[in-house]
């Protein structure tokens, strides 16, 4: 049996688990990144920690991937250090987007691991048709086609902001393509929303992104901004703070505060539908951890309207799109353990 080692190195957690390719998680620990000096450091400590010696090692990472040769984070304390993780003690290793790894994960999970947050038609969860198909999966077709009923997004706020997509095809072949639409511009609306994009690229030089608002650091960028804009000279340190200032005694600290989280709900809203329309995919999984750090703070209402706003009025395909929750508490994990089982 494959002694399997995976791990979701995100900006500012890592996550390791050891498996097997069906079966448990097991040895779960997480790890802070910014006290390790890279990826192979988290690994040497966790392999110590549980004295395993795992075969095959997957790994998804919060980056665009060609390669397990040259990793380079796009956030947190790695951000722009190429790592070669080929040179782990692995007999195997193989190195995916961490939102390619949720796109997997997605295969995998039930609705029972799940809650809903938009009303939509019957949700599609893969493993409805890939346990169907699969005496089709290695079908070499030539032209691989695919319903938009079996398409899926799966989008979600970390540190950053992932985006990946999922296609069952009519063949039973599951692929998962990982991207990069945080990165796209953000497209303010009102007249608030451009001084607060103006704010950013005149005073602080940032290209203003969708990411920029709608993850665990655009919040406090996104907080920042909108105080600053205000009048306000209160800055944060970290988005784990705004929360506590919706309740501030002085008003504009807390219309500040409520401005940064109805920018990240709409600007999230904005992003998923953007991506499902792009893909034409029927059912959106969001993952991440922000939202479930949020609460009740997450302005669900105006994330669903600038979800399903986001079209033609004459033809509005989102209207019937849900998007649910992952509620699986390690699906990176899960994804890259799926990744394993299903590539070799």
């Amino acid at each position: 049996m494959t002694t399997l080692l995976v791990g979701d190195f995100g900006g500012t957690n890592a996550r390791l688990a050891i498996t097997g390719l069906d079966g448990a998680l097991t040895q779960k620990k997480e790890y802070r990144c910014r006290e390790f000096a890279s990826v192979a450091d988290v690994v040497s400590t966790y392999l110590s920690e549980v004295r395993a010696k795992p075969e095959l090692a997957v790994f998804g990472v919060a980056c665009p991937v060609e390669s397990a040769e040259n990793v380079t984070f796009t956030n947190g304390r790695w951000k722009g250090v190429p790592q070669n993780l080929t040179e782990l003690p692995f007999d195997e290793v193989h190195a995916i987007n961490d939102f390619e790894a949720i796109c997997y994960s997605v295969a995998s999970l039930r609705p029972r691991d799940c809650k809903t947050l938009v009303e939509g038609q019957s949700p599609f969860f893969p493993s409805s048709v890939l346990n169907e198909v699969t005496k089709n999966a290695k079908s070499t077709s030539r032209i691989l086609v695919s319903k938009p009923a079996h398409r899926y997004l799966a989008i979600g706020p970390g540190t950053g902001l992932g985006v990946g997509s999922g296609f069952v095809t009519t063949k039973g072949q599951l692929i998962v393509i990982g991207g990069e639409g945080g990165h796209t511009a953000f497209a303010p609306s009102t007249e608030e929303e451009l001084r607060f994009k103006k704010y950013l690229e005149e005073e602080k030089d940032l290209l203003v992104t969708n990411e920029t608002i709608a993850s665990g650091t655009g919040l406090r960028i996104t907080f920042n901004a909108c105080a600053a804009v205000s009048g306000l000279s209160l800055q944060i340190e970290d988005a784990s703070q705004l929360t506590k200032l919706t309740h501030a005694s002085d008003r504009k600290t807390r219309d500040a505060a409520w401005s940064a989280l109805n920018l990240f709900a709409k600007a999230l809203g904005n992003s998923a539908s953007a991506a499902a329309l792009t893909n034409h995919a029927q059912t959106v999984f969001m993952g991440g951890g922000v939202i479930s750090k949020l609460g009740s703070y997450f302005n669900q209402s105006e994330f669903t309207r600038a979800f399903r706003s986001n079209d033609l009025h004459s033809n509005n395909i989102l209207l019937n799109t849900p998007v649910l929750q992952l509620m699986h508490p390690f699906p990176g994990l899960l994804g890259a353990q799926t990744y394993a089982r299903l590539t070799r």
